[in-house]
């Protein structure tokens, strides 16, 4: 120990590998304390919910889009959105002509297993042959809550990126809400 004392370059250098190891120590506790700034027992009530199977309603609206990528030959798109989760498959209404468009419909959805993919897919209605596929995205529930557990306790609005083929091609908001199981 005496010895990598004095093969320092010089005391900066040691201080420098102590200041380090405190600011690693101090980042780690931040990190640790953040932890716990969550509501335990609302998030916990889902994280116990999907770990037995017990059913919970998530509520999700669909908002709006914006800067969505053009599809028609006219420059604009007739989007709508598709949401599939499971066995729930439901379509909002097509906006025609728009490429910021308003949906703001609302969906409930029943769900059992939080780590089953949320399916968002926007389109863009074709009078003749078959809607094109403007972007994607699949959002994990459980990923969702890790990521925000303070907004578990409420509602949540946020906006996310949808693909095709690996590239950005506009966004979707969309809103949440989760009612926890009823206590037995």
């Amino acid at each position: 120990y005496t010895e990598a004392l004095r093969d320092s370059s010089s005391a900066g250098g040691l201080q420098k590998k102590v200041a380090q190891t405190e600011l690693a120590r101090d980042l780690k506790q931040a990190v640790w304390d953040d932890v716990f700034v969550v509501d335990v027992p609302l998030y916990s009530q889902f994280i116990k919910a999907a770990a037995v199977g017990q059913n919970f309603v998530l509520g999700l609206k669909i908002m709006a889009g914006r800067d969505l990528e053009a599809m028609d030959i006219s420059g604009t798109s007739d989007p709508y959105v598709k949401i599939k989760m499971g066995d729930y498959a439901h379509k909002t209404q097509i906006i025609y002509k728009n490429l910021n468009p308003e949906w703001y419909e609302d969906f409930e959805m029943t769900i059992s297993d939080m780590s089953q993919p949320l399916h968002i897919s926007v389109w863009d209605n074709d009078m003749l042959g078959a809607d094109d596929l403007i972007g994607e995205i699949f959002i994990r529930l459980d990923e969702l809550m890790d990521v925000n557990p303070d907004k578990m306790q409420g509602s949540f609005n946020e906006w996310f990126t949808i693909k095709r083929d690996h590239k950005a091609t506009g966004d979707v908001q969309l809103g949440f809400s989760f009612t926890a199981p009823e206590n037995e």
